[in-house]
């Protein structure tokens, strides 16, 4: 007699999901800690979706209330405008009518299917962390891929969907949706473990959390290098520097870098006695400070401490 595979989807149970909090705990921690630190910061920087012409409506769209099946279809075909991924047409705007891969949600629930899912969206349980929404909704969607192709891009959307809404900032502040295009492969590995599972939930969730941090940390790191250079531009307000000056003065806040004459004679294709006399006047200025090298060896750092 032949093995027949049990699917999650056909299993009594579906679509209950659960999970051990335990194993989990500490990554979600450390991730509305850095969460609440950056949204603190309030600094913009351009998102990965931005970045993509073709995405820019659908991240414009996370910042408007409420999700539908209608806002799905305009999401899906958005991403299609000519109705071709590549050289293969591809159906927009509707749902699939085929199961193209073995083991795939059976296309004939797909409709029913989304309906409970936008329920579920609409209404969460009120204790779901807003981070556990964006893992349990994302992976949930994968799971049924319900459109023919841009499955994988609408669920990175919806993940970013759920943590604007709670969220409240007009713009995004950590590319999460960059997390889920660099880890695409493992991330559909997970879907394929999911798909003949029996609903938990738990490696889905470690993993989704490695990819928050990994996208917050990231942003933590832009905002507050803007943020220090923001306050190191303030203080240096008060002095009249040259045009040179604030040149090498910019690159070395944003590249964490030290100077030296002879770099500066390069980067502002100036003299070496006019880049000693500007050194020097940043020095008494105690902008910068001076290393204990000598001679052409002398290097130049910035003097952060009162900032």
């Amino acid at each position: 007699m032949g093995h027949f595979m049990t699917y999650l989807w056909q299993k009594t149970s579906w679509p209950s999901f659960y999970w051990t909090h335990g194993s989990f705990i500490n990554s979600l921690v450390t991730a509305r800690h850095n969460q609440g630190r950056l949204l603190a910061l309030k600094q913009n920087f351009v998102h990965s979706f931005e970045m993509v012409e073709v995405r820019q409506p659908l991240y414009a769209d996370w910042f408007v209330p409420g999700l539908d099946e209608q806002r799905l279809f305009g999401w899906q075909a958005s991403l299609f405008p000519t109705g071709f991924a590549g050289i293969r047409k591809v159906a927009v705007g509707s749902y699939r009518q085929k199961d193209p891969a073995k083991g795939m949600f059976p296309a004939f629930r797909i409709e029913a299917e989304i309906k409970n899912w936008l329920q579920w969206w609409a209404e969460p349980p009120q204790d779901l962390d807003i981070i556990l929404r964006a893992a349990i909704g994302s992976i949930w969607f994968l799971i049924i891929s319900p459109f023919e192709a841009g499955n994988f891009t609408l669920a990175a959307a919806i993940a970013e969907k759920a943590l604007t809404e709670k969220e409240g900032l007009p713009f995004r502040s950590y590319d999460l949706a960059l997390q889920f295009e660099e880890n695409e492969e493992r991330i559909k590995e997970l879907v394929s473990e999911m798909t003949i599972g029996d609903g938990d939930l738990t490696p889905w969730i470690n993993y989704f959390l490695e990819m928050v941090n990994v996208a917050l940390n990231s942003a933590l790191t832009i905002s507050e290098q803007k943020d220090l250079s923001e306050k190191f531009w303030k203080q240096l307000s008060i002095f009249d520097l040259n045009s040179r000056q604030k040149k090498v003065l910019n690159l070395m806040i944003e590249e964490h870098q030290t100077m030296t004459n002879r770099q500066y004679t390069e980067i502002c294709k100036t003299s070496r006695e006019s880049a000693k006399r500007d050194l020097s006047e940043l020095v008494k200025m105690r902008i910068l400070a001076v290393g204990t090298s000598k001679g052409r060896s002398v290097c130049y750092s910035l003097n952060l401490t009162d900032i």
